[in-house]
């Protein structure tokens, strides 16, 4: 119980903590928001492929794939629900871009370590930076991909619901996403381990807790700052796209 405690902690903690800098926008602006959510991707990969905790029977959950990856996505439904949506746009390119940049940076300091002996714990961090690598290019491929999904999701349920039942979307959007990020990553970098079916089963368990734990936080702030209304309700599926290219929206 202790591991999950811990867990959930820091779930609602990392909530907590999205959702203070953003209501404070006015005062020191969205970057912080977005620096803050961008150093959480490095943790959110070596975490998911390295640190696992035992929560119950023969289920393990990882910070990194059940905390972290709800908490991006958490706040780029934050923003496209309550900002223009050129500011989902900035957020999900700056993670994409720096997500790339990361993998570069992990790769050049994987070939530094091999040209010498002198530094300490070569062989640990070699490893580390060697599986990532990989972890990371899946990652930032899927990133996107759940992006697109999640917010055409959301998009869609806001229109045939007519704004109405906000949690149920926010909870439908974010245990989709969680469902379908599950089976994807774990089947494409795990395919060959033993137990890869108790991984990806794990992984669906420990998202959904999550997303569930995020969506309440979400329709929590929604509704006591009065902000249940999405600010640019979408008409058509070409303004999701717009999002994903460098097309200017009226907003």
């Amino acid at each position: 119980m202790e591991a999950l405690n811990l867990i959930l902690f820091e779930a609602i903690f990392i909530g907590l903590c999205i959702l203070l800098l953003y209501h404070f926008k006015k005062i020191i602006g969205l970057e912080i928001l977005y620096v803050f959510i961008g150093s959480l991707q490095f943790f959110q990969t070596i975490l998911a492929s390295n640190v696992y905790n035992n929560i119950f029977g023969e289920v393990v959950l990882s910070p990194g794939s059940s905390v972290l990856f709800n908490a991006a996505l958490f706040t780029i439904l934050l923003l496209f629900h309550t900002e223009k949506i050129s500011k989902t746009r900035s957020l999900i390119f700056g993670l994409i871009i720096s997500n790339v940049l990361i993998t570069i940076i992990s790769f050049i300091t994987y070939e530094q370590i091999k040209t010498d002996n002198y530094t300490i714990q070569a062989d640990f961090l070699s490893n580390l930076l060697n599986d990532n690598t990989t972890l990371f290019l899946v990652g930032t491929f899927l990133l996107y991909l759940d992006c697109f999904i999640m917010l055409f999701i959301y998009a869609f349920l806001d229109f045939i619901l007519k704004q109405r039942f906000l949690f149920l979307r926010i909870l439908i959007t974010l245990v989709f996403i969680s469902i379908f990020d599950s089976i994807i990553f774990y089947n494409l970098n795990y395919f060959l381990v033993n137990d890869n079916a108790n991984l990806v089963l794990s992984s669906i368990i420990g998202k959904v807790l999550f997303a569930s734990i995020f969506s309440i936080l979400l329709f929590s702030y929604l509704r006591i700052t009065k902000k249940m209304s999405m600010k640019n309700s979408v008409s058509s599926s070409i303004e999701i796209i717009k999002i994903f290219t460098f097309n200017e929206n009226k907003d």
